[in-house]
Formats: structure tokens, C-alpha cells, sequence
């Protein structure tokens, strides 16, 4: 009986893993149109930091209606070659 139920979740997080990595590759391609198609009741939202004049911190997110949370990161860059590893 719990096996059901573990295989549902792999199913939710591994598309709300896709959805977030569609999502950020929207904001890559501006030309591509904005809307993803989701489940009823899911929300995927951006959420973007500056961190100086040249990058950015970007997270899509998805919210589950559990109310769990699915996030994936980029940093997004105006010249890559300005940036230094940490």
C-alpha cells in the first residue's frame, strides 16, 4: 500500500522538477511564448535577485497543492567571463 503512494510523489516532484527547468528556460528565450500547461492546482512562480550590476539569482518554483515546494536555481549572467568561482 505505501508503495502507491511513493511512486505518486517521484511522479509530482519529477515533473515539478520539469516544470521549474521549462520555466527557467523561458526566461532564456524571450520570444518563446510565457504560458506551461500544469496540473490544477499547482503554482509556478520566479523569483529574481540581483546580486550586482552584472548577475542575477533566479528560482523557479513550483508549489504542489500539498503545499510542498519544488525549486530549481540559475544564475543569469550579462558577461560570463566577468564572473570568478567561489
Amino acid at each position: 500500500m505505501l508503495l502507491p503512494v511513493f511512486q505518486r510523489r517521484l511522479q509530482d516532484v519529477s515533473l515539478a522538477l520539469s516544470l521549474c527547468h521549462q520555466r527557467l528556460e523561458l526566461l532564456r528565450q524571450p520570444t518563446a511564448p510565457g504560458a506551461l500547461s500544469q496540473p490544477l492546482g499547482w503554482r509556478i512562480s520566479v523569483i529574481e535577485i540581483s546580486c550586482d550590476a552584472a548577475c542575477r539569482r533566479v528560482t523557479a518554483m513550483v508549489t504542489l497543492p500539498t503545499g510542498e515546494r519544488v525549486s530549481l536555481n540559475e544564475w543569469v549572467c550579462q558577461n560570463p567571463a566577468d564572473i570568478t568561482g567561489t
